[in-house]
């Protein structure tokens, strides 16, 4: 039974879409992104998300912002006290302003035991169709060069 909420950050807020009309709010924060699990840095007031992006486009994807479905993920403690999400997978496909977007509940390699602390506040299809990338790639698109 869920208590409370308390916000251990305060994220800014940022609209993220191609224009003003197409688009939804999020909140903004750097990412600190490795390559690795090795290269992570130990921080217990946050969870780690792993992503993986699938570039199935004929043109080399270069990303300037990423939007992750926090609502659709799970919370999971590992034994090691750390927090971890969901997989993110995003397949991206040429000339496309949607992602397909899948959840994986496998945990990173390494990770043994993982127990989840809270449920997804919401759900979706097993494969559903998400605008993950920043406008980069339509106005690309209509330039011709990525």
């Amino acid at each position: 039974m869920l208590l409370q909420e308390v916000q251990t950050q305060r994220l800014s807020d940022t609209w993220f879409g191609p224009n003003t009309q197409v688009g939804e709010l999020c909140y903004a924060d750097k990412t600190q992104a490795r390559h690795s699990k090795e290269e992570l840095p130990r921080r217990v007031h946050k969870a780690v998300t792993p992503v993986t992006v699938k570039n199935n486009s004929s043109q080399m994807m270069s990303i300037e912002k990423l939007s992750l479905p926090v609502p659709y993920l799970s919370l999971y403690g590992l034994a090691d006290g750390s927090l971890w999400t969901d997989q993110v997978i995003l397949d991206h496909q040429d000339d496309a302003e949607l992602s397909r977007l899948q959840i994986s509940k496998q945990m990173p390699a390494g990770s043994d035991s993982a127990e989840r602390l809270a449920k997804p506040r919401l759900y979706m299809e097993k494969h559903g169709l998400f605008r993950a990338f920043s406008d980069l790639f339509a106005h690309a698109a209509s330039r011709g060069s990525l």
